[in-house]
């Protein structure tokens, strides 16, 4: 946004400079005229070929390269202008889109969207991490289960093959 900014305020500028620059150029071209005039030679303007009384072309009037440049100057500051338009028209889409996947996202996993999206997230993620840890502690109860229970079938399978042969001795 601040990059188109600063490009439409440089074209702008460029173009007061090309219009002020042009219209001092067009308001002087009696003087510019005149400045090609000599005795005798046929006026492009009038044919008159006695040139008493010519215009005086003021020393400030730009000339016509000082115009063409200053037109090329603003078309490129004004083709700049609207490729920077164009990037930000796109990344405003961009993220319109990430806001409508954001969005999905958040109804997905039930949470609200807008300035409340982060601390919603913030509070989900603590729920989840002491589920984590009471998850954790159950997994470490029952491992602890099985080892017993294991240790105990071994126990009793020990018995059981003891009382077999106990039994197959008598």
């Amino acid at each position: 946004q601040a990059q188109y900014l600063a490009a439409d305020g440089e074209s702008n500028r460029l173009l007061k400079e090309y219009e002020a620059k042009n219209r001092a150029f067009l308001s002087e071209q009696a003087g510019v005229i005149a400045s090609t005039l000599t005795e005798g030679a046929a006026c492009p303007v009038c044919g008159s070929t006695s040139h008493p009384h010519c215009a005086v072309l003021p020393e400030n009037t730009p000339e016509k390269a000082d115009v063409d440049k200053a037109k090329a100057d603003e078309e490129t500051a004004r083709t700049a202008a609207e490729r920077a338009s164009t990037q930000v028209a796109e990344q405003r889409a961009a993220l319109e889109q990430q806001k409508l996947v954001l969005a999905k996202d958040c109804e997905t996993l039930d949470l609200p969207f807008g300035d409340e999206t982060g601390s919603a997230l913030q509070a989900k993620l603590k729920e989840n991490r002491v589920l984590q840890s009471e998850l954790k502690t159950t997994g470490e109860d029952l491992q602890k289960k099985v080892d017993r229970l294991s240790k105990e079938l071994r126990e009793t399978d020990e018995a059981i093959q003891e009382l077999n042969w106990t039994t197959d001795l008598v």
